[in-house]
């Protein structure tokens, strides 16, 4: 990883940090969820951020659709997440983010979670929601299921995401 890459990856990280102690992003989470699920979806954020500055080798000195479906793989290794689609949630990602100065297909992921506590209520097959298994302290089982919901969205299941792109 440059030089350049780690400190643009430290600024990533004070922004999401500064944003979360001041709430301006977490409106719409704060209103269905507690604040130890707004905490622990920022904090899951951050760790996807940093697959990227931890697999530097991997993901940070390929180019943009090899360094994706590496990071991708490396996430679903992580939190469990069995089907591989990396493909369809690659090119969604790059597609989203190709009209993008300073945001990859990466980052969008990594907000991914955000945006999934924040408009969907992704449960386990058992019927447990997030905020059960954060309030329950299974993490752990909270990280895959918000990780999953998150790769599933951008997969095209469960609704999808519809991709716009400015004029």
């Amino acid at each position: 990883m440059t030089r350049r890459s780690q400190r643009e990856l430290e600024r990533a990280l004070e922004e999401l940090d500064i944003q979360t102690s001041e709430r301006e992003t977490t409106t719409e989470i704060e209103e269905h969820c507690s604040e130890d699920v707004v905490d622990f979806v920022y904090g899951l954020a951050r760790n996807l951020l940093r697959i990227s500055w931890h697999n530097a080798d991997e993901v940070e000195n390929e180019t943009e659709p090899e360094a994706t479906l590496n990071y991708l793989e490396l996430v679903r290794k992580q939190y469990g997440i069995g089907a591989d689609r990396d493909e369809e949630v690659c090119q969604l990602l790059l597609d989203a983010t190709s009209q993008q100065k300073y945001w990859d297909s990466r980052d969008s992921f990594s907000m991914g979670p955000v945006h999934v506590a924040a408009h969907r209520d992704p449960e386990t097959e058992d019927g447990e929601t997030l905020a059960d298994l954060v309030d329950d302290g299974h993490e752990e089982e909270a990280a895959e299921l918000l990780v999953g919901a998150t790769y599933n969205l951008f997969a095209g299941e469960e609704g999808g995401v519809e991709v716009t792109l400015a004029p």
